[in-house]
């Protein structure tokens, strides 16, 4: 992307990759993180998991990284670079087709490991396999590309059995062509919601991604889960931004134009919730509304619901009774994550930013606060006392008032009247009874699966 030297440079809050960009606009806001990397580049063999919420700068810091260190992974895998409802065969098809890219990259196409029906397919110089990789991949779309795809995944899906030795191979046999092992980059597994088909379709690529030196850029979610991958891997957190580095990075977004909005740059911050790509999206619909209203306040109220619905108005809501939790007592226990279901919904939370992790408090225990985006559109709904229930679905049902009983406290025997009308039995059908029931006992939230059991049969008469 072209840069301004000294105008203002804004964007979606897209990651900056280039020697312009870190020059013109890196904050460096995780040096002890970026100091592990770069260890890890020039030293280690093991795989590492480098993890942090959507928006909090992962690749960035990676891209950063690499351009520091000059060591670039030789392998990149872009599981997020066409869709993110990914079959097992998709999944393959990533994996072999960069794999093969950089067979072709090293011109050993001629490799005894590669079955004929692969370089029947592929062809028989560099400059083939290419463009028949590019076709599989879908880069060029006619008629050959779709054929080749097709024939490319038939071919995986009826060798499925031995592709991970397949896979193996070809890598051991470069392997021993080199002094030193290869890097490979797992990106984008960070847009993968546990729990999902697509992300059960990765399983098998990560299980052997992990017997490698792979560097995987995952969400915050998957460092609290528990797969059988990444029991024995580092993990690597990344924390949001404090406010004095979100300003910084705005004031640099804003180049000579900053003091101009110096009173509205804190106020981004604070509503960026620490992540960067939330304050660069605020930034830039603010500076997209200002130019058709003409009070700043209200174009950045403005700006605020647009980035509310562009974050969340297809991500699926967690619980209220989450969100009242974490926005009362400002921490979320992690290991709530990990329960089969998300019962909790609070990996729902964490994985669609209603919930923002700060910083590790104990054992399983974080510091979070609700996003600050949502908080204006958060309604506090109280638990109702079972009584109160009753009574609003007796005034229902008899045209009273469900927020109170329609009788004049000032009258005589009022107390009577009241008690007369409470104990009339509130009508229920069979249908009605069944429907209570089912859904009780078939609903998915665990507050409405409670059964109430008496011991003393006259208190339950």
């Amino acid at each position: 992307m072209k840069r301004s030297k000294f105008g203002i440079n804004v964007d979606e809050g897209i990651a900056l990759t280039s020697a312009e960009d870190f020059e013109r606009l890196f904050i460096d806001t995780e040096s002890g993180v970026k100091k592990r990397l770069l260890e890890w580049l020039k030293t280690d063999n093991q795989p590492l998991m480098l993890g942090g919420q959507i928006g909090c700068g992962k690749t960035t810091l990676i891209e950063y990284t690499f351009h520091e260190s000059h060591i670039k992974p030789d392998i990149v895998f872009h599981f997020d670079s066409s869709s993110l409802n990914l079959s097992e065969i998709d999944s393959w098809s990533i994996l072999f087709v960069e794999l093969f890219r950089y067979i072709a990259k090293l011109d050993l196409v001629d490799m005894d490991e590669i079955p004929d029906e692969y370089v029947a397919l592929l062809g028989k110089s560099p400059d083939a396999w290419y463009e028949s990789l590019n076709q599989i991949r879908l880069e060029s779309f006619s008629k050959t590309s779709i054929k080749k795809n097709r024939t490319f995944n038939t071919l995986l899906e009826s060798n499925q059995d031995h592709l991970t030795y397949f896979f193996a191979s070809l890598v051991k046999k470069i392997g021993s062509l080199r002094s030193v092992p290869l890097i490979f980059f797992a990106s984008g597994v960070d847009k993968f919601e546990p729990g999902t088909a697509a992300y059960f379709a990765l399983n098998d690529i990560f299980q052997i991604l992990s017997s490698y030196k792979t560097l995987f850029e995952v969400n915050a979610v998957h460092l609290f889960s528990d797969d059988l991958w990444m029991k024995k891997l580092e993990k690597l957190v990344i924390s949001i931004s404090d406010t004095h580095q979100i300003q910084k990075m705005l004031e640099k977004r804003l180049g000579g134009y900053a003091k101009t909005y110096a009173g509205e740059i804190p106020l981004i911050a604070e509503y960026s919730g620490g992540l960067p790509r939330q304050a660069l999206r605020l930034l830039d619909s603010f500076l997209a509304a200002q130019k058709q209203m003409s009070n700043n306040g209200q174009a950045f109220l403005k700006a605020t619901e647009n980035v509310n619905r562009d974050f969340f108005a297809f991500s699926q809501r967690p619980e209220n009774a989450l969100l009242q939790n974490v926005n009362k007592n400002q921490f979320l226990e992690t290991d709530l994550i990990s329960l089969p279901g998300d019962k909790e919904t609070a990996r729902r939370a964490v994985f669609g930013n209603w919930v923002v992790l700060q910083e590790h408090m104990r054992e399983s225990r974080w510091r979070a606060f609700v996003n600050p985006l949502i908080k204006s559109s958060f309604v506090e709904i109280e638990p109702e006392e079972p009584e109160f229930v009753l009574l609003k679905e007796y005034a229902r049902q008899t045209g009273i008032s469900d927020f109170g009983l329609d009788v004049d406290s000032q009258q005589a025997g009022w107390q009577k009247t009241l008690l007369d009308q409470l104990e009339t039995p509130i009508e229920l059908n069979v249908t009605q009874i069944l429907d209570s029931i089912s859904s009780a006992l078939l609903s998915t939230q665990r507050a409405d699966r409670i059964v109430v059991a008496f011991k003393n049969k006259v208190i339950a008469d």
